[in-house]
């Protein structure tokens, strides 16, 4: 590149670079025009960290004979996971030190086996505005592991009833707090938030995802109204977290892990003391346009 540079004096800061991988940093880094094309792990978490732009091309190739044993390894981590929280809590005589114990081992210990590296900008908002209202958007079933592994303790979620009938994991939902609504029955529904309001009063975060479900394209779905709802009541802050790519991890229609690294940024707290019911509805398209512009959909 440099002997291409002299002989046809080529300006590098208005020069592109294309790549996939880590292993191309040193030209990455002289060209003003960095572009990682479907980038490895390494070269991910650098971009991100860098702000270079990433071209993300639909990968159809069939799930490897790797990528069934990270996720078999991953489903085993749960196992430990569990153990951490009973012996924490059983140390501690406390149930909510159980928990929390086995929230951050879960988080931890799948990602790890998975090979997934969370790459998190503005990570000390997830701490500083607590208790609070998280919402973050859905794209991949790997999310139900990176939120465990960004909050960590002290936080219930919100999840679809159906999740409580799936094995191992519904199980493992129930035993941390979380609160399952039956989205075909609004009263309901209503009814089952109302341990949301008192447990956010009482100093513990909700985590919920405003969509309700995941996203079939990757787009940015319509945000429900609960989760707005809950802030206003226990007069707490929202705070959004933008998942970039977990599809990298989990692709739609796919039962199988993948290596990848994550982006994730963490937006600043919205406080909602002041917000009016009779105005709910173009608060919540401004919080969305935020998620919209950090995707890029907008």
């Amino acid at each position: 590149a440099k002997e291409l540079q002299k002989q046809f004096d080529l300006d590098l800061s208005k020069s592109y670079f294309y790549t996939d991988s880590a292993e191309d940093m040193p030209l990455l880094e002289i060209v003003g025009n960095p572009r990682p094309i479907n980038p490895d792990k390494k070269l991910a978490a650098v971009s991100f960290k860098n702000d270079w732009p990433i071209l993300r091309l639909e990968d159809n190739k069939p799930a490897a004979v790797s990528n069934a044993t990270r996720t078999l390894l991953a489903a085993g981590s749960l196992v430990p996971a569990i153990m951490s929280g009973v012996v924490t809590g059983a140390m501690n005589r406390s149930w909510d030190d159980g928990v929390n114990s086995m929230i951050g081992s879960i988080g931890d210990l799948v990602l790890t086996t998975a090979g997934v590296q969370l790459v998190v900008k503005g990570e000390e908002k997830l701490w500083d505005h607590r208790p609070a209202v998280f919402i973050a958007n859905h794209q991949s079933g790997a999310d139900i592991y990176i939120m465990p592994k960004l909050l960590r303790k002290n936080f219930k979620g919100i999840a679809k009833k159906e999740l409580e009938k799936i094995p191992i994991v519904g199980q493992l939902m129930s035993a941390t707090g979380t609160i399952f609504i039956d989205r075909s029955n609004r009263e309901q529904a209503i009814e089952a938030m109302k341990p949301a309001v008192d447990a956010l009063k009482g100093g513990t975060s909700i985590m919920i995802f405003p969509e309700g479900t995941r996203s079939y394209d990757y787009t940015l779905g319509r945000f429900k109204k609960g989760a707005f709802h809950l802030a206003m009541q226990a007069e707490v802050p929202i705070v959004p977290i933008v998942i970039m790519n977990a599809h990298d991890v989990q692709p739609r229609g796919t039962a199988f892990l993948r290596s990848a690294a994550v982006e994730v940024r963490v937006l600043d707290p919205i406080y909602t003391t002041d917000w009016k019911k009779e105005e709910l509805n173009e608060r919540i398209a401004e919080v969305r346009q935020l998620f919209l512009d950090e995707l890029g959909q907008s």
